[in-house]
C-alpha cells in the first residue's frame, strides 16, 4: 500500500478516521478521489491526508465533510487538482490554507458555505492556477486596488451566486482586466449594474464560451469591435438589456452554435443576421418583447438548428417561414406569441420531437400537418382556437406527453389514442368533447396525468380507470359523469417516483458538441467544456405547464412540482351513492375534491388515513351523519369544505389544523353545532345512533330518506286497515256510508244556497 500511486474509492463507505490514519501510510500517493463516498465529519488537522506531500490530485466531492480546511492543507506542496465541491466547508478561503499552495492549477470550491471575496487577492501569487470555480457560495466584495496584477492567467473560471436566490451588489474584479487567455468565463447572479464588459472580448480573442446572466446590466446590448471568430456560445440572459437586437450580430459571431438572450427587455425585429450563424444549433429569444415574422434568412441559414425557442413575445404570421430549411430541428418553442397559422411544409422539420405553440392565435380544424410526424413526443396546443376531431391519421405512437387544453375540440374520446403506447400525460381540459370515457383506456398503461376536465363526457367512470397504476393526477371535474365513484380506486398507488423518469430521459439538445479543435478538456473530463451546460438550457425546457384547482385556487404546475403532487377531482358532475370507504387508503394523494355531486350518506372515517392530504372538498353534496372526530389527525390538511349537505352533530374539536378553520366551511348544515359555529350543542336533541353503510357514522337526528319511507309507510297501513275493517263489519260499513251520504247532501245544499245569495249580490251590485 505505501508504494500506491493512484486511489480511486467513489461511492465506497469508509472508516471515520480514514482520511486522519488510514490513509497516512500511502507515501507514494499522487491522486486520491473519494467522489459520493459515505464520509463525514471533518478534515484532519494534522496526521493523514495532510502528510501526504506526493499528492498531486485531490477529489473529495460529495461526501459530506464539513468545518473549516485545516492549515495542514499547506502542506501539500504538490498539489495540482483539488476539488472540494457539494460539501458544507465553511470560513474565509481569504484566510484559508489555500492561498498558499503555490502548485494549484485547477481549483474547485462550489456549492458550500464559504465566504467568499470576489476579488480573489489573497490568491494572486498562484501563478499556476488555470481553473477556478465558486458557485453557490456565499460572496463578498472584498479589498480589491486597481493596479495591482495577478501572477495568474486563467483559462476557464465560473463564479455564481445563488443564495438565497438573491443578486448580490458588485464590481467586475479588477483581476479581470490583466487576463488575456481566457476560454472560458461564466458570472452569475451579481449585481453588476454596469455596462457589458465589451473589453473582456477584445482582451480575450480566443474566447469559447461566455455566460453573464442575472447580472442587471441595462443598456442596449452593443456588439464588439472585432468579429469573436472563437466563440461558439454566448448567453447573456436574465439581465435588463434593452433596445432592438444589433442587426449584425451574425457578422459578429459567426461560429456561434448556442445563443441565448431570453429574459430581457428587446424589441423590434428578429435580425435577419442571424442566419449567418450557420453552426447554429440552439437559438433562445424567449422573454422578450420581439414583434413581427421570424425571419426567412434565418429558416433558411440555420440548417444545422435544433432547438429554438421564441416563447413569450409578440411575434406574428405562420410559425414558421413558408421557405424554411431546418430539417434536424428537434424542439421548437413558440408559446406565447400572436401566431396565426401552421405552414403545410412543416413536415420540413422531421426530427422534431417537442412541439409547443400553446397561447396563440391558431384556429381551424386540428391541423393535419401533424400526421406527417412519426417521432413525436411532446406537443402543446393548448390555448388556442382548433376546432373539430382529431384526425385518425395522427401519428401517437411515440408521444409521452399530448396537451390539448383550452380549444374548441369536440367528438367522443379520441380512437387514436388507444395507440398511445408511451403517453405519460393527456390534457383534454376545457373542450367539447363527450360521450363515454372508453373502456379500452385501460390500455394506456404507462399515463401518469389524465386531465379531462370541463368537457361534457357522460356515464359512468369506468372501472378500467382502476387499471391505471401509474396515475398520480386524475381531474375529470365539470363533466356530465354519473353513478357511483369507483370503489377500485384505491388500486391505484398514486407513487410518485414513477412518474421522475419522465423528466429524465429528455431531448438533451443544450450541451455544446465541439469538434476535436474546441474542446476544451483542461485536465479531466469532468472539466470538459462539452460535458457543461453554460447556457442555462437545462431540462427545465422540456417539462410541461398543467393547471389543477386546489385549495380554492386554480394553480399552474409546472417541472418539479409535478413530481411532488398527486390529487383527485371529480367535483361538478353528477355522481350518487355513498362514497367509498376505500377512499380513504390513497395517503399519497396531496387533494381530494368531491363537491358539487349527489353524493349521500356519510364522511367515511377512514379518510383519517389521508396523511398527506392539504386540500379536501365535499361540499354541495347531500352528505348526513356527524363529521368523524378522527380527522383531527390530518395534521397537513390546509383545505377544508364540508359546506352545503345535511350533516349533524358536533363538528370536531378545534385541534390541530381544524384549530384554524373557520365557520364559512360548515354553512348551510343547520344541524351542525359547536365552536365556531352559533349553534350549542347543549340545546340541541339527543343523539341517535345509527349505522351507515359500513361508514361507521354516528347521526343525531333522523334520516330524511327514512321519514319520508316510513310516513308513506304508515299512511297506507291506516288505510288498508281502514277498508278491511268496514269489509269485516256490515253494521259499521252501513254507518260509514250514511255517514258519507249526510256528508255529500249537506255540502250540495250549503253550496247551492250559497252560490243564489252570491248571484243575487252580483247583480244587485253591478246589475
Amino acid at each position: 500500500m505505501s508504494h500506491l500511486e493512484e486511489l480511486y474509492l467513489g461511492g465506497a463507505t469508509l472508516p471515520n478516521d480514514f482520511l486522519s490514519n488510514k490513509i497516512g501510510s500511502m507515501t507514494s500517493l499522487q491522486v486520491l478521489s473519494l467522489t459520493y463516498s459515505r464520509l463525514n465529519g471533518t478534515l484532519p488537522s494534522h496526521q493523514g491526508l495532510c502528510e501526504l506531500k506526493t499528492l498531486q490530485e485531490i477529489d473529495l466531492s460529495h461526501i459530506g465533510l464539513g468545518g473549516q480546511l485545516p492549515w495542514c492543507l499547506a502542506n501539500l506542496t504538490s498539489l495540482k487538482f483539488l476539488d472540494i465541491s457539494n460539501n458544507q466547508f465553511t470560513g474565509n478561503i481569504a484566510l484559508s490554507p489555500l492561498a498558499n499552495l503555490m502548485s494549484l492549477e485547477y481549483l474547485i470550491l462550489s456549492y458550500n458555505n464559504f465566504l467568499v471575496p470576489m476579488s480573489f487577492k489573497s490568491y494572486y501569487n498562484l501563478s499556476k492556477l488555470i481553473v477556478l470555480e465558486s458557485v453557490d457560495n456565499i460572496f463578498f466584495e472584498g479589498e480589491d486596488i486597481l493596479g495591482s496584477a495577478p501572477s495568474f492567467q486563467l483559462f476557464q473560471i465560473h463564479l455564481s451566486s445563488s443564495k438565497d436566490g438573491r443578486n448580490i451588489p458588485m464590481s467586475l474584479p479588477n483581476f479581470f482586466y490583466y487576463q488575456n487567455q481566457l476560454k472560458i468565463v461564466e458570472l452569475s447572479g451579481f449585481d453588476f449594474r454596469g455596462t457589458f464588459p465589451r473589453w473582456l472580448l477584445k482582451n480575450n480573442i480566443g474566447l469559447q464560451a461566455l455566460t453573464l446572466t442575472k447580472n442587471s446590466f441595462s443598456e442596449p446590448f452593443q456588439l464588439p469591435s472585432s468579429p469573436m471568430l472563437e466563440l461558439v456560445a454566448l448567453d447573456i440572459s436574465n439581465n435588463n438589456f434593452y433596445g432592438a437586437i444589433p442587426y449584425k450580430i451574425g457578422n459578429s459571431f459567426p461560429k456561434l452554435q448556442f445563443l441565448s438572450m431570453s429574459r430581457n427587455n428587446f424589441e423590434g425585429m428578429i435580425p435577419s443576421s442571424l442566419g449567418d450563424m450557420t453552426f447554429l444549433r440552439v437559438l433562445d429569444l424567449s422573454n422578450n418583447q420581439l414583434s413581427s415574422k421570424i425571419p426567412i434568412h434565418l429558416a433558411m441559414g440555420c440548417s444545422f438548428l435544433e432547438g429554438l425557442k421564441l416563447s413569450s413575445n409578440n411575434l406574428t404570421g405562420p410559425i414558421l417561414p413558408p421557405q424554411n430549411n431546418l430539417p434536424n430541428l428537434i424542439w421548437l418553442h413558440l408559446d406565447k406569441n400572436k401566431f396565426t397559422e401552421i405552414p403545410p411544409n412543416l413536415s420540413n422539420s422531421s426530427a422534431l420531437r417537442l412541439l409547443n405553440l400553446s397561447h396563440n392565435h391558431l384556429e381551424g380544424e386540428f391541423p393535419i400537418e401533424f400526421c406527417q410526424f412519426d417521432g413525436l413526443t411532446q406537443l402543446d396546443l393548448s390555448n388556442n382556437n382548433f376546432t373539430g376531431t382529431i384526425s385518425s391519421c395522427f401519428n401517437v405512437e411515440h408521444l409521452e406527453k399530448i396537451q390539448l387544453s383550452n380549444n374548441k375540440l369536440n367528438g367522443p374520446f379520441p380512437e387514436v389514442f388507444h395507440r398511445l403506447m408511451n403517453i405519460r400525460m393527456i390534457d383534454l381540459s376545457n373542450n367539447h368533447f363527450n360521450g363515454r370515457i372508453p373502456n379500452w383506456i385501460d390500455s394506456i398503461s404507462w399515463l401518469s396525468f389524465l386531465i379531462l376536465k370541463n368537457n361534457h363526457f357522460d356515464s359512468n367512470i369506468p372501472d378500467q380507470i382502476c387499471h391505471l397504476s401509474k396515475l398520480t393526477l386524475i381531474d375529470l371535474s365539470s363533466n356530465k359523469l354519473s353513478g357511483s365513484i369507483p370503489r377500485c380506486l384505491n388500486n391505484i398507488t398514486f407513487e410518485l417516483e414513477d412518474i421522475r423518469g419522465m423528466y429524465s430521459s429528455q431531448i438533451v439538445a443544450a450541451k455544446p458538441m465541439l469538434n476535436d479543435d474546441q474542446k476544451i478538456s483542461c485536465h479531466h473530463n469532468y472539466w470538459a467544456f462539452h460535458d457543461r451546460d453554460t447556457l442555462g438550457l437545462r431540462r427545465e425546457l422540456f417539462l410541461v405547464q398543467l393547471e389543477f384547482t386546489t385549495k380554492g385556487m386554480t394553480l399552474p404546475y409546472t417541472g418539479k412540482p409535478l413530481l411532488f403532487f398527486s390529487a383527485i377531482d371529480l367535483s361538478n358532475n353528477k355522481l350518487a351513492g355513498h362514497i367509498p370507504p376505500e377512499i380513504g387508503n390513497l395517503s399519497k394523494i396531496k387533494a381530494l375534491n368531491l363537491s358539487h355531486n349527489n353524493l349521500t350518506g356519510g364522511i367515511p372515517t377512514t379518510f383519517s388515513k389521508l396523511q398527506n392530504i392539504e386540500s379536501l372538498d365535499l361540499s354541495h353534496n347531500n352528505l348526513n351523519g356527524n363529521i368523524p372526530s378522527q380527522l383531527t389527525e390530518l395534521y397537513s390538511l390546509g383545505t377544508f369544505n364540508v359546506s352545503y349537505n345535511n350533516l349533524s352533530g358536533r363538528i370536531p374539536q378545534a385541534t390541530n389544523q381544524f384549530g384554524t378553520f373557520d365557520s364559512s366551511i360548515y354553512i348551510e348544515n343547520p344541524f351542525l353545532c359547536g365552536e365556531p359555529l352559533p349553534n350549542n350543542c347543549t340545546d340541541s336533541p339527543l343523539s341517535i345512533p345509527s349505522a351507515n353503510n359500513n361508514a361507521s357514522v354516528v347521526s343525531n337526528f333522523i334520516d330524511v330518506g327514512t321519514f319520508y319511507m316510513s310516513f308513506v309507510g304508515s299512511y297506507t297501513v291506516v288505510l288498508l286497515a281502514i277498508a278491511g275493517i268496514l269489509y269485516i263489519n256490515p253494521h259499521w260499513r252501513r254507518a260509514w256510508f250514511h255517514v258519507i251520504e249526510v256528508f255529500i247532501t249537506s255540502s250540495y245544499y250549503f253550496v247551492v244556497d250559497n252560490m243564489w245569495r252570491i248571484k243575487v249580490g252580483f247583480l244587485r251590485r253591478y246589475g
